[in-house]
């Protein structure tokens, strides 16, 4: 079992679009949605193959997403603002230094009930109902091990949003992004782990472009 709850910052700057009041620039931040996720092993690591974790996660709304604030030029939305279940598979296989791992998930979400801004630039709040669409995700990453105690990290991600498969039709259009994260690991003890690093949205369709500054704190009991 594990738990996932982020601490989310976002930043606008020079934006095009200005706010209500002019405003170009902006910041806001706050607790991002909750994850619960459950793994189990399928197949350990053999020689030729690498080992498989089936994962189920629950996704719980935890995250800012409705009453948002236009003259915050949507740096206050946190969350998606529904209930979801994300399933999928890791993978990962050492190689002498170099550990390779990958993941392939696939997201849905309940339909809800947000209040969004009307237009960006409007004051007044309206009711919205979001028939949001599901995710497939994927993601490959490197870890080379440096020294005994710090490792450096590449990873390349990619979503894509399709239809649901269950319920209505969604109602906004499909969004896509592709990128990288490069980063540096230290591990001072074989329990805990410390992570930076920077997530760059590379390319994309109808999704923000963002470079998502990353740190993470581990710790195995």
């Amino acid at each position: 079992m594990g738990v996932d709850l982020s601490y989310i910052h976002n930043w606008a700057s020079d934006v095009n679009e200005p706010g209500p009041h002019g405003e170009r620039y902006a910041d806001f931040g706050g607790v991002g949605d909750l994850s619960l996720a459950a793994k189990y092993l399928l197949w350990q690591e053999t020689r030729v193959f690498p080992a498989v974790v089936a994962r189920v996660a629950a996704i719980f709304p935890t995250g800012h997403a409705d009453h948002l604030n236009p003259a915050r030029l949507n740096t206050d939305n946190l969350g998606g603002g529904t209930y979801g279940l994300t399933f999928g598979f890791n993978f990962s296989k050492t190689l002498n230094k170099l550990v390779l791992s990958g993941n392939a998930w696939y997201s849905t979400a309940l339909t809800s009930r947000i209040e969004r801004p009307e237009k960006h630039y409007s004051l007044l709040q309206v009711s919205e109902h979001v028939h949001p669409r599901d995710r497939v995700s994927l993601a490959l990453a490197g870890e080379l091990n440096i020294t005994q105690k710090w490792v450096a990290m590449l990873a390349v991600y990619n979503f894509w949003e399709v239809q649901p498969l269950f319920g209505p039709k969604a109602n906004n259009p499909a969004g896509a992004v592709f990128g990288i994260a490069p980063g540096i690991e230290f591990f001072p003890n074989d329990r805990l782990g410390f992570m930076i690093g920077v997530a760059l949205d590379l390319a994309g369709k109808n999704a923000s472009q963002n470079i998502i500054p990353v740190f993470d704190v581990s710790y195995k009991f």
